[in-house]
């Protein structure tokens, strides 16, 4: 019981002693700043921040994702054809690995 009594002097002469004493912003700021933060707090600054991305990178990489959707895939193969025209017919002699399922 006397550990109690002597241990609630201290405290509430302690909270009298700091009743009046303020912390400045800058020390708040750099108490804040080099405490050790849990997971929650580090996932939460991680998700909140701020990504930059220019704007002419963005267009370049999207237009370049439009072209390869949008061309044909064998408009740039080229093919190792030869014709050889006998009257008013055409033979269109191909080689077999330009080939492919539609031809």
């Amino acid at each position: 019981m006397n550990k109690d009594r002597f241990a609630s002097e201290i405290k509430s002469i302690m909270d009298e002693e700091v009743k009046d004493i303020e912390l400045s912003q800058e020390l708040k700021d750099r108490i804040f700043k080099y405490r050790k933060k849990g997971l929650k707090e580090k996932i939460n600054e991680f998700l909140n921040k701020e990504i930059e991305i220019p704007l002419v990178s963005v267009v370049a990489i999207s237009s370049i994702i439009f072209l390869i959707i949008a061309l044909p895939r064998g408009l740039f193969k080229i093919e190792n054809t030869s014709v050889i025209n006998i009257g008013s017919s055409q033979i269109i002699i191909r080689d077999e690995r330009s080939l492919d399922k539609n031809d």
